[in-house]
């Protein structure tokens, strides 16, 4: 190899180009290449790490058109096809090549024992020859240049750069570059991977919140907004501190942690109020990403556990340009009918992309650059801060006029979860959670590839680490063990969640909290719990109550037994539906994730529902009752049932009513109004289930079939009821006309004690 001789680099499947010089050799030094030692290398790519090692044999280096011997692709994001064999890649590309010493005489200046040299090859670009490059690594002296493969934030040796200016700080971790303004509160205004940009003019990722104040002001004085970098192994986490002020008396932080050499970068807000401020009603916070519309086209996120699968036809969006013509129906639901759309569905709502938070961990937004396709996903390995718990549903993602938008949202409310009511002092860390930038050849590698990052125990070196404020370090948690017992049941499908003490799982908005699905053997295992105190739930499907133990102390290896009765309160009678917190068994509830899923109910339901007990079946029962269909109060509901003799002064009739949902009817601010359900057997008295100003929340109008769940028991007055034919009677909102609401149901049943 003579001073100056390229590697050889080439792409395509015709004849090989002309090779490109990247890097020249030293002087030549005559003989010692032939005494080359052997090679071993690998590639590395984006989304998929390091490839399987090949072997190259001495001498096998050469500058001559063709394919090069061990040569390895990244076997990613082409429809041609490499002379390796394999996809193209058209990203950026790092090489790895370990060179074991050979025979005979070594180069002037190279070690002689093992060593590694790793290169970047540029973006959609070059195939690289192995042997090429450890040659000429080996004539220039380059090989110390060892770099570990991607750790997911284990210790690499290496710590990501940041620069700061007066008005943004940069930083680079190897794989990505994100630029954050001063000038906007710590708005990331610029993110690449590689050289590619992934936010397009006007775009910008930034923290947002909802807070009300609940008190009079009080003059605060303003602090500016502060910025720190800190620098530890491997990593690099800015802070930026926003201090409490008159229309925001409460103090926010905003962290993002890079790892080196990590695909993409973590995310952890906090709050913090002082009981010295006026109280506070945090009612949403997140971080929201406008992506660049020209790359990011499509969605990605897993279907319902309801419905048919329909998710991934309607991948691709409709255009920020669609939803500007298209009128809007409702917030963020546009009718795209006449627009020719390349979306699967007549309109488009943010809301058909909500998902329950039990089980969600990855949702993103990708699209296609030249034949390979890049993805922007959010990460939730950690979900233990989340308001709502298990029971909480919320956004994801969804296209704007502006540009497609990711959403990460540790605490919001759209479907009846908390507030956070601060009155006092109140400190908060919310996740870290993660955001996975990656290319590969089709959207189902990239959601594999994000995947690989939503085991939390991936990150927690890395958190412990990072001094994060309000993060408990691994070795402080704990894990609680147990075994559940269900009186005369299963546990099949069972589920154990610890929340904040003395308050429901759906209701848990302040602390942290914690589920598992119980095993076949009635055993369950929770990792990582923080120390504190809890409420203990244990609850299974199909089964009425729940089980409930307060004041759970967590300090430490913690062992439960739990011994559960279900609820029962008699001889059942009847049974429509089977208690699990949705309406999804009911007719319309598989539909429900679509705007337009009720479009018919006005034709079916004006005079009312009548089901008959022992004729039909859970299927005939709608899942949801409104007060009004087009304006105007429809008929009540009707059950009809059957008494098989004369109701006696002393029977205990129990009406049990367990709710999917109690919520608004369409989109409109609440307005803080008592509303109620109204119950009535044949001539009796009306029985009244009066709801709170706050109950009706938003929820079933924003393409759900549940929302927050209420569970109430009514005694039958004996008197009200008469052998032979009954009708009990259900009335939305009876006597009231100033707030309009809707009835979601999850089950009924009557008893007899």
């Amino acid at each position: 190899m003579q001073q100056g001789s390229p590697i050889s680099c080439w792409r395509g499947t015709g004849p090989p180009r002309t090779p490109k010089v990247i890097w020249s050799a030293g002087p030549a030094t005559p003989g010692w290449l032939g005494a080359m030692p052997a090679v071993r290398c690998r590639m590395w790519s984006a989304g998929r790490g390091w490839r399987p090692e090949s072997s190259s044999t001495a001498g096998s280096a050469r500058t001559e058109p063709g394919p090069p011997a061990g040569c390895i692709d990244s076997a990613t994001s082409s429809a041609t096809r490499t002379p390796c064999g394999r996809r193209r890649s058209q990203r950026s590309m790092k090489f790895q090549a370990s060179i074991s010493p050979g025979t005979g005489t070594t180069a002037p200046g190279v070690r002689s024992d093992r060593q590694e040299i790793t290169m970047i090859i540029s973006r959609r670009t070059f195939q690289l020859s192995a042997a090429a490059a450890a040659g000429t690594a080996l004539a220039a002296g380059r090989l110390n240049l060892a770099e570990a493969t991607p750790t997911g934030g284990r210790r690499t040796g290496k710590t990501p750069t940041a620069t700061e200016t007066d008005t943004e700080i940069t930083v680079d971790n190897g794989r990505i570059r994100a630029v954050i303004s001063k000038e906007f509160e710590g708005r990331l205004i610029s993110l690449k991977l590689g050289e590619q940009e992934l936010i397009a003019e006007g775009g910008r990722g930034r923290f947002d919140q909802n807070v009300n104040i609940l008190e009079p002001k009080i003059e605060i004085e303003q602090a500016p907004v502060s910025y720190r970098v800190d620098r530890a192994d491997g990593q690099v986490m800015i802070t930026v501190t926003l201090p409490p002020s008159t229309d925001a008396p409460y103090r926010r932080d905003r962290s993002y942690i890079f790892a080196a050499d990590e695909p993409g970068f973590h995310l952890a807000p906090r709050f913090a109020h002082s009981a010295e401020h006026p109280a506070v009603s945090v009612e949403q916070h997140r971080f929201v990403w406008w992506v660049d519309p020209a790359i990011f086209t499509h969605a990605s996120l897993e279907d319902d556990d309801f419905g048919k699968p329909w998710r991934r036809a309607a991948a691709q969006l409709p255009t920020p340009d669609e939803l500007a013509a298209g009128p809007m129906v409702m917030d963020a639901t546009y009718d795209l009918a006449g627009l020719g759309s390349g979306y699967a569905r007549r309109c488009y709502t943010k809301y058909d992309w909500a998902i329950s938070m039990r089980d969600h961990v990855v949702h993103g937004l990708y699209g296609r650059v030249d034949d390979h396709y890049i993805g922007a996903f959010a990460v939730l390995a950690n979900r233990e801060s989340f308001n709502g718990g298990p029971d909480r549903q919320d956004l994801t993602l969804h296209q704007t006029d502006a540009g497609p938008v990711l959403l990460l949202e540790p605490h919001a409310t759209h479907y009846g979860a908390p507030f956070v009511n601060a009155d006092g002092d109140w400190a908060k860390t919310y996740g870290p959670y993660f955001v996975y930038l990656g290319t590969a050849d089709s959207p189902d590698q990239l959601r594999r590839d994000a995947l690989q990052y939503a085991d939390p125990k991936r990150h927690a070196e890395l958190y412990d680490r990072s001094g994060l404020v309000g993060w408990v370090p691994t070795s402080q948690r704990a894990t609680v063990r147990g075994r559940l017992n269900v009186r005369g049941a299963t546990t099949r499908g069972a589920m154990v969640i610890l929340s904040d003490d003395e308050t429901a799982p759906q209701d848990t908005a302040a602390g942290f909290q914690y589920w598992t699905e119980v095993e076949a053997d009635g055993s369950f295992r929770l990792d990582a719990v923080r120390p504190g105190s809890y409420r203990l739930t244990a609850r299974r499907p199909g089964l009425w109550g729940e089980y409930v133990r307060d004041h759970v102390r967590i300090d430490g290896p913690t062992k439960i037994n739990i011994d559960w009765r279900p609820e029962k309160n008699g001889r059942l009678l009847w049974q429509i539906g089977s208690p699990d917190g949705t309406s999804a068994e009911f007719a319309g509830a598989q539909q429900a994730r679509r705007y337009d899923s009720m479009v018919d109910y006005s034709d079916r339901f004006r005079d009312g529902l009548d089901y008959r007990i022992g004729r039909n079946r859970s299927q005939d029962w709608y899942f949801t009752q409104k007060q009004q269909v087009d304006g105007q109060n429809v008929a009540p509901w009707r059950i009809h049932f059957d008494l098989d003799r004369q109701p006696r002064a002393d029977d205990v009739f129990t009406l049990t009513i367990s709710l999917a949902g109690w919520s608004l009817d369409s989109a409109v601010p609440n307005p803080g109004l008592p509303s109620n359900l109204t119950l009535s057997c044949n001539d009796g008295a009306p029985i009244v289930w009066d709801f709170g100003p706050d109950a009706p929340r938003g929820a079933i109008y924003r393409s759900a079939n549940r929302a927050r769940g209420f569970v109430r028991r009514f005694r039958l007055d004996p008197a009200s009821l008469r052998r032979g034919a009954n009708t009990l009677t259900l009335t939305v909102n009876q006597g009231i006309d100033n707030v309009v609401t809707q009835a979601t149901y999850d089950a009924l049943r009557l008893e007899l004690a």
